[in-house]
């Protein structure tokens, strides 16, 4: 197996060298389980770009292996139609620019068949266009703007994650019934943060609660005491956080060392182990999220992959389930397909369901958006779990998020992009 680091910062050289060592590929090492193959058919290449530095590296480290994990399980049982598959890893820096350059590299340079990414909203915006672009069918596994599979959507694009209508509907639901109907919120000031503040807007007063108060911090902040000073003056009930990665860390950490978790109920937009894990002791515990799978879930699909993770990795993460969970829906659509052709895994895609750690994911045909269960967790230590955990407080059925907490397949409610096309 060839390991091939690019010249590159501390920070990311470490990354990569941990992702190297599970068997990544490109800047971080070429995956592939020694085993016999198809004679004469060239492997099937899944280009991924993630952010391995900045903010989500750790988020993107995980990600990674969770896709790396699908692949090397996939290898040592005979392949993809045949064929090993190929996991090829770029670093975006957390930048949409360069997840475009690195994106074009595995697609044009690398001869990547599939792409998956990102995280950060931004950039996986502009890998949309890269998608369409090059004719190259792409799921994102962990990014939330609502126009990745709506004003911005294409035909190629395919999102087994939840978006910021989704989570931002089942949190004003469960909030303001069950917690209180004062609201404060802190949103990162990026596509993802403006987008969920914006759906809170119209959904909270609907419910009968109002929003006090309203803080943008820039995504990277590390002080955020002056904007948690500003939005706890009003007295809300609950101080909900648009954080994510190191900066949901943060700001829990620094809102806890306030007070705050004494005066009001603090919540994240989305739930995380390893920003968890940066928290320090009791700041976690009895906060809420929204969650779409934890390394808690109890079912032998999910314990399975837990344990093969651990296996691997020594950690537990929400990240990397989350990814694999986005591997498993592609490969079983290549499966399905018979067939690497855009069109046909297209096909394979579009409103069909799959089996995954989870449970069972539909990709709706209208807009590509997954349609799936999740829950509001309460944070909790337990002697149950090694790490800290979300126990569901609510869950949220899949027929009812598509009825209830979706947006429309309505081109007048909800237009996508390429839909309006066609």
């Amino acid at each position: 197996m060839t390991v091939r680091i690019a010249s590159t910062t501390p920070a990311r050289r470490r990354a990569l060298k941990a992702i190297a060592a599970t068997g990544a590929s490109s800047l971080a090492g070429m995956l592939g389980v020694p085993r016999v193959f198809a004679q004469g058919k060239a492997p099937i290449r899944i280009g991924v770009v993630l952010p391995l530095s900045g903010a989500y590296a750790a988020q993107g480290t995980a990600g990674a292996r969770g896709i790396q994990l699908l692949a090397e399980q996939t290898n040592a049982n005979g392949g993809l139609l045949g064929r090993q598959v190929e996991v090829l890893v770029e670093d975006s820096q957390l930048k949409p620019q360069t997840a475009v350059v690195k994106a074009t590299k595995l697609i044009k340079q690398d001869g990547c068949q599939f792409l998956m990414g990102e995280i950060s909203g931004a950039s996986t915006l502009a890998l949309l266009e890269v998608a369409d672009r090059e004719k190259t069918v792409m799921v994102t596994p962990y990014s939330s703007p609502e126009a990745v599979t709506g004003t911005r959507g294409t035909r190629y694009e395919f999102r087994t994650y939840s978006n910021a209508y989704i989570q931002a509907a089942i949190a004003a639901d469960y909030v303001t019934k069950n917690i209180g109907k004062k609201w404060a919120v802190m949103a990162a000031d990026y596509a993802y943060g403006q987008d969920y503040t914006n759906h809170l807007r119209k959904f909270v007063p609907s419910l009968g609660g109002t929003i006090v108060a309203e803080t943008f911090p820039a995504l990277g902040t590390t002080d955020f005491v002056s904007h948690l000073q500003q939005v706890s003056s009003g007295d809300p009930d609950v101080l909900w956080m648009v954080e994510y990665g190191r900066d949901a860390t943060v700001a829990l950490n620094q809102a806890a060392s306030l007070g705050l978790k004494k005066k009001m109920a603090l919540g994240l937009c989305v739930a995380n182990s390893e920003q968890v894990a940066g928290m320090q002791p009791g700041v976690f515990d009895g906060t809420y999220s929204f969650v779409m799978w934890y390394p808690n879930r109890d079912s032998p699909a999910s314990r399975a992959f837990v344990k093969a993770y651990y296996d691997k990795h020594n950690a537990y993460s929400e990240a990397a389930g989350i990814h694999y969970i986005g591997a498993q829906v592609l490969f079983a659509a290549v499966t399905n397909a018979k067939s690497t052709d855009a069109d046909a895994v297209i096909a394979a895609l579009e409103g069909k369901s799959f089996d995954t750690i989870k449970g069972t994911i539909l990709l709706r045909a209208y807009d590509h958006q997954a349609v799936q269960s999740y829950y509001i967790g309460k944070g909790a230590t337990t002697k149950d779990f090694a790490i800290p955990i979300y126990e569901p407080v609510h869950t949220y059925a899949a027929d009812v998020v598509e009825k209830d907490f979706m947006p429309p397949p309505d081109p007048k409610l909800n237009p996508v992009r390429w839909r309006q096309k066609s």
